[in-house]
């Protein structure tokens, strides 16, 4: 395991935030909603369906600061996909202060949040809603996909832990230990245009166990992402990137390799000023598989 058992970590850090929070009185409060809108449609040459894709997505975040400087805050959200009504999902709790962040709740996880797991697009992925995210080296055929702690976004969060994330001069620490038996640790670095970052993921669930190394950045007009996992014993290796095209147009792609087989994938996104077209096209091996996303996002 990461460090001691979780039971004595998680009582230092509430010891710690009830600490904090004793030594100052409130200062100032503040209230802010933002989120996205994305629809489209997405086909899938396995089933030969295209069916219609949207999501609404509304944050809440509230904080307030104390006469110190330190902000004690919280994160919850209401979500609407095409198949189901909007809902709320878990609280994650959060204070800060200085570069050093102590977190409760529904926590965002240490894997979840590093440099390079994701593509740099509006979904995270290719496409309009991510085509299946075999861009994430931590999502294997041969292991299994999602299983690492990660904030939900429709429920209370099987990641119901604590985290504590500690940023200073490019570098950050960011430990998560959770409900969920995963205890994980992640560290970057960022350096000019560069930024390169690792974690380990630690659990009794042998499945779980994960390496993840990124290293990333940008090339003039271009960006650039080399990624690796350690899954369990399945390892995975991605290339992902992108270039401008002019002023409103990105184009992007991805190629991902395990041992069962490879993913790849490409992707635009056109800047409407205010809205941008999104789509993408993925080829799964593994599962011999197509899929295609279009569509438009905001944000607001």
């Amino acid at each position: 395991m990461i460090g001691k058992p979780r039971e004595n970590l998680m009582k230092k850090v509430l010891f710690a935030t009830t600490a904090l929070i004793a030594t100052a009185g409130m200062a100032a409060a503040d209230i802010k909603l933002s989120g996205y809108g994305r629809f489209g449609a997405l086909y899938n040459d396995v089933t030969d369906a295209t069916n219609f894709i949207s999501r609404l997505r509304i944050q809440i975040d509230v904080s307030a600061e104390t006469q110190s400087g330190m902000k004690v805050g919280a994160r919850q959200r209401i979500q609407t996909e095409e198949n189901g009504m909007g809902a709320g999902n878990g609280v994650r709790f959060y204070i800060t202060t200085g570069g050093l962040t102590i977190a409760g709740g529904n926590i965002l996880g240490a894997i979840e949040a590093m440099p390079g797991l994701y593509m740099n697009t509006k979904s995270g992925g290719t496409g309009l809603e991510g085509n299946g995210f075999t861009s994430l080296v931590t999502n294997t055929a041969g292991n299994g996909y999602w299983n690492w702690d990660a904030y939900s976004s429709g429920g209370v969060g099987a990641a119901n832990g604590v985290e504590v994330i500690y940023s200073a001069n490019g570098f950050t620490a960011h430990l998560s230990v959770s409900d969920s038996n995963r205890d994980a640790l992640a560290l970057s670095y960022k350096f000019g245009d560069y930024t390169a970052a690792v974690a380990v993921q630690d659990s009794d669930t042998a499945a779980n166990q994960k390496t993840v190394v990124t290293f990333g950045g940008k090339l003039g007009a271009a960006d650039f992402t080399l990624a690796y996992a350690d899954n369990d014993g399945v390892d995975k290796f991605a290339l992902k990137g992108g270039a401008n095209v002019g002023a409103a147009t990105y184009l992007y792609g991805f190629v991902a390799s395990e041992d069962l087989g490879e993913t790849f994938g490409l992707g635009v996104s056109h800047d409407l000023g205010g809205a941008s077209i999104e789509a993408g096209w993925t080829r799964n091996d593994i599962t011999d598989m197509n899929q295609i996303s279009a569509g438009f996002f905001f944000a607001f």
